[in-house]
Formats: structure tokens, C-alpha cells, sequence
């Protein structure tokens, strides 16, 4: 989870804390966080960018998975 909302944070903002900071509020060594962030952005295919149109598709997906738990 963190990783997912460090690259969001980074992809949309020029302004932003260290991967340090974010792995103290995790809990979580910052070495561990850059291989987290790398491996995550890998997975991604480097494709950080969606577009609008996809949307819909993902937020039906979400409310089906949460209405099953």
C-alpha cells in the first residue's frame, strides 16, 4: 500500500517528502521501501498513466470486491 501511494504522490506532485520520511511512517527500513518502489514500478511496466476512460471499469471492480468482504 505504501508503495502504490509513494508513486501516486511522486507522479502527481513536484513537491514531495523523501522515501526516508515515508518509510519512517511505515515502519519499514528505507532500503526496503526503494526496492519495494523498484520492483513495483517494474511490475507496472513503467506505465504510471491511466487513462480516464478505464476508470469506470476499476471503480465497478472495486465496489464488486468490497461488497464480497
Amino acid at each position: 500500500m505504501i508503495t502504490s501511494l509513494l508513486l501516486a504522490i511522486k507522479f502527481v506532485d513536484d513537491h514531495f517528502y523523501t522515501n526516508e520520511y515515508y518509510s519512517k511512517i511505515a515502519w519499514i527500513s528505507n532500503e526496503e521501501l526503494n526496492i519495494l518502489e523498484i520492483e513495483f514500478i517494474k511490475m507496472l511496466d513503467f506505465r504510471l498513466f491511466e487513462a480516464i476512460a478505464h476508470y469506470p471499469r476499476y471503480i465497478e471492480e472495486i465496489a464488486l470486491n468490497s461488497a464480497l468482504t
